[in-house]
């Protein structure tokens, strides 16, 4: 039984040819291909595509079908209930929030290619250097006690909840403007993180600034953000918008972080791409290549210290209650696997080919926060 992957996904023009966004990846097809797909069913066995190969006019059915089978159009379809893929939703879930065609049809007043990639940089560069210069004065006072005895129950993590769609539909509207279309949001587990991530796959097809400002552009949407939160605390008086700001200013830091899959590492890989040929950029890397080998070194540390806990909760010595010690079992085994994926890129490979994600491998470029 074969699978139609494009069937349905979202699709963005470009030129004579059609990028088809699924929820974790981008491809890019002729024309003739996607109307192929577009025309084709959802699934069915290898005889039946022939047969409607036949009654669409292909002259070789045959050398058609082959040819969509080994361009991944037509793909064998897979059990979601094998060991293998329940292991995988298991040690990495996932889940679809908003998808590209509803992005579209929210959004369609935008109009992509209306701004360069020096503009859409530029404006994207500007807000986000404005709400991290307002939240460097966060590594130097108590920022959580400025706000102690904020009310509002569950409206702090709804507000929160809030920024980071707002992040993320940045990511996705910068790419839309440079012209490869909405990108789907979704919400995995990275290493031992709940993220929310939105999948920009080939965007380094764009221009180095086109990249930085799709990269840029969670930051530059969650900054504005903060920014009218901030007037409306100021015009309310509402504590817990005051804690609401100080929560995002402090996460656009953490963003920074160029050792995980967050804005901070994709601003740093697109830059070194770029200027790899610099007699300079081999000493950045091989210094970036020190602290990412102590961070994993750092993870190893924190699944160590979980293990301990799980088993002073086996041998009753511990006082960790057993729901906690069946999560920390539970964090520290998908801990070690993304530990164990990180080292794996420092071993000497059979395949050269060059390796889009160096040293954090998330199931697609998805931007963490």
């Amino acid at each position: 039984m074969l699978r139609n992957i494009f069937k349905g996904l979202y699709s963005v023009p470009k030129g004579d040819r059609v990028l088809i966004v699924g929820e974790t990846s981008c491809h890019e097809v002729s024309v003739p291909v996607y109307k192929l797909s577009a025309l084709l069913p959802a699934s069915g066995t290898e005889p039946e595509y022939l047969t409607e190969l036949g009654r669409l006019g292909a002259a070789e059915p045959e050398r058609i079908l082959n040819k969509l089978m080994s361009s991944g159009c037509l793909s064998p379809v897979r059990s979601r209930f094998t060991p293998a893929a329940l292991l995988k939703s298991l040690l990495n879930p996932s889940l679809k929030l908003i998808s590209s065609q509803v992005q579209a049809k929210g959004l369609g007043f935008l109009k992509a290619g209306t701004y360069s990639g020096e503009i859409l940089f530029r404006f994207a560069a500007g807000l986000a250097s404005a709400g991290l210069l307002c939240s460097l004065p966060l590594l130097f006072f108590d920022w959580r006690s400025a706000s102690q005895g904020a009310a509002g129950g569950a409206l702090l993590p709804a507000i929160l909840i809030v920024s980071i769609i707002v992040h993320e539909l940045g990511h996705s509207i910068f790419a839309y403007l440079n012209g490869i279309g909405f990108r789907p949001i979704g919400f995995s587990l990275y290493l031992v993180y709940p993220v929310f991530y939105t999948n920009v796959s080939g965007v380094g097809e764009l221009p180095l600034k086109g990249r930085l400002s799709v990269n840029l552009g969670g930051l530059a949407f969650q900054s504005a953000f903060a920014f009218l939160l901030f007037l409306a605390y100021a015009v309310s008086g509402e504590k817990v918008l005051l804690y609401a700001v100080y929560y995002i200013l402090y996460l656009l830091l953490v963003n920074l972080n160029p050792l995980i899959s967050t804005d901070g590492y994709w601003c740093w890989k697109d830059m070194m791409d770029a200027y790899r040929r610099r007699k300079y950029a081999k000493y950045f890397q091989r210094g970036y290549d020190l602290l990412s080998v102590g961070f994993s070194v750092y993870l190893l540390y924190i699944a160590y210290s979980l293990l301990l806990s799980v088993f002073g909760y086996l041998r009753g010595a511990g006082k960790v209650p057993g729901w906690m010690a069946l999560a920390n079992a539970y964090i520290f085994i998908v801990l070690l696997k993304g530990v164990a994926d990180r080292f794996k890129l420092y071993l000497p490979k059979k395949n050269t080919a060059p390796v889009e994600h160096p040293f954090i491998l998330p199931p697609n470029r998805g931007e963490a926060v």
